[in-house]
């Protein structure tokens, strides 16, 4: 076998593999949102700006005598989970991340945000903030960079991102952890209110459907 052949099976060989790469970037779809655990049971939402004021009703999974939610949660549901994305898509718009990955300072060291930092959050401008909670003490568990975080609670960012895939800002906690001080693994631990933070952390998504519903819902409340 001569070399030109070799290089024409070497060069087919590899246009296989690209094929089969770009096929499985096509089909898969990804997003932090539709893998978390369990059954979060209640969404609270907050309008963009300074006063942190909830922009609509709370919306429970039990919807038991509240015609609000019985209407709307599945709808909110749906549209959360539908933040998937093809992995292709990602990847022409140069969003690379298939995992969370926590926020990093200058120094390449994790931000944190102490108890009245956090206290003090506020959703950014054109933003709606929202809090998914799974009941007090009902723990799940998702792992960032291999480090396990144990939360009851998710509050992370949603804007109309004119359907592009962006990275989104989320923090995951306990809600004992950070009103008692108490440790979410080990209930002997308690932590002084100086020494109880939460770490951010971003994921890729893509929110606009997101930001479009609870937009729909916020207007029923004018």
């Amino acid at each position: 076998m001569n070399a030109k052949k070799i290089t024409m099976i070497i060069a087919s060989a590899l246009l296989v593999l690209v094929l089969i790469g770009i096929c499985v970037l096509t089909f898969i779809r990804q997003s932090f949102l539709y893998e978390l655990p369990g059954e979060f049971i209640s969404v609270e939402i907050f309008a963009d700006g300074e006063n942190k004021e909830r922009a609509m009703p709370n919306l429970y999974r039990d919807y038991t005598n509240d015609e609000f939610s019985k209407q709307n949660f599945g709808l909110f549901e749906d549209a959360m989970r539908d933040t998937r994305f093809r992995l292709i898509i990602g990847a022409v718009q140069g969003k690379f991340m298939t995992s969370p990955k926590f926020v990093k300072d200058s120094d390449g060291e994790r931000e944190k945000l102490g108890f009245v930092e956090w206290s003090d959050l506020k959703s950014p401008s054109n933003h709606f903030m929202v809090n998914l909670s799974w009941g007090f003490g009902n723990f799940q568990n998702i792992k960032i960079e291999g480090e396990q975080l144990t939360f009851d609670r998710l509050t992370f960012m949603v804007s109309d991102t004119n359907d592009q895939v962006v990275a989104v800002r989320a923090y995951a906690y306990s809600f004992e952890y950070f009103m008692s001080g108490t440790d979410p693994n080990d209930s002997s631990i308690i932590y002084e209110e100086e020494d109880r933070y939460v770490y951010p952390f971003d994921f890729f998504a893509n929110t606009t459907g997101l930001y479009r519903t609870i937009q729909d819902l916020v207007s029923q409340q004018i």
